[in-house]
């Protein structure tokens, strides 16, 4: 940054130099080519600085690096949050697989009375029961159930995998979009300068009209070229949002 307003210093330090020369020939005083100069001079160096400061203000705002944009998407990510609550449930249901009696005990009670008599009854019974399954058997539903957790880690796990490798595709795809569109735009100032160049040689006769339309195609073509690129941004930027759950704009 410092080494191109030197480069603007100098350059109107130049055009400074070059007034008061075309003034000497001209006959105008020299003082009075000088003074218009250093009037011009001085009012680009005051409007240099806000130029220079209003670029970076705009990116700076709008940046997101990738971590912050891979945190963002694994907070706010639907799929990603479905994945967790069925490894919760697979854990669940693993340690309830886990436990060594399937079913609480049983208690039983029974009393024997007479038809017609009152009093403490003539038997009575209490009994506890519990059911057991077999060796085998458990072996088996605890096998089950540590695959079903194995199967929904391995799933959050491809979720997780899938989605922090997207937004990191999104993120270069938007580094990448954005630097063509910067170039596409540089290009297009090229181009039209060229339009204006070979529009006022035109004029004064030194080319010839086909020329000057094809200087007009080439800027055409140019400025298609920086629509697509626009476009192109528009629709990486639209991805990554999706991925990071933004609200639109």
């Amino acid at each position: 940054m410092l080494f191109v307003f030197a480069l603007v210093v100098l350059w109107f330090v130049l055009l400074v130099a070059a007034l008061a020369w075309v003034g000497r020939g001209l006959g105008v005083p020299a003082r009075t080519a000088t003074r218009v100069g250093a009037l011009a001079l001085a009012l680009a160096l005051a409007a240099a600085p806000s130029n220079a400061q209003t670029p970076a203000a705009g990116p700076a705002a709008d940046t997101l690096s990738e971590a912050d944009a891979v945190a963002r998407a694994l907070a706010a990510s639907p799929a990603l949050r479905a994945s967790g609550a069925a490894l919760d449930l697979a854990r669940a249901e693993q340690a309830v697989a886990g436990a060594f009696l399937t079913e609480p005990p049983v208690l039983e009670a029974d009393a024997a009375l007479e038809v017609g008599e009152i009093g403490a009854p003539d038997a009575y019974g209490v009994a506890v029961s519990q059911t057991l399954e077999r060796p085998a058997v458990r072996r088996a539903r605890r096998a089950a159930a540590g695959g079903r957790f194995a199967v929904a880690e391995a799933e959050r796990r491809v979720v997780r995998f899938d989605l922090v490798a997207d937004v990191r595709e999104a993120v270069t795809e938007q580094a990448a979009a954005q630097d063509a569109a910067r170039l596409a735009r540089e290009a297009l100032v090229a181009a039209d300068t060229l339009v204006a160049v070979a529009r006022l040689r035109y004029q004064f006769g030194d080319v010839s009209e086909l020329d000057l339309r094809l200087a007009q195609a080439d800027a055409a073509a140019t400025a298609a070229e920086a629509f697509r690129a626009e476009a192109e941004v528009a629709v990486v930027q639209a991805t990554l949002v999706r991925l990071l759950a933004l609200p639109p704009g």
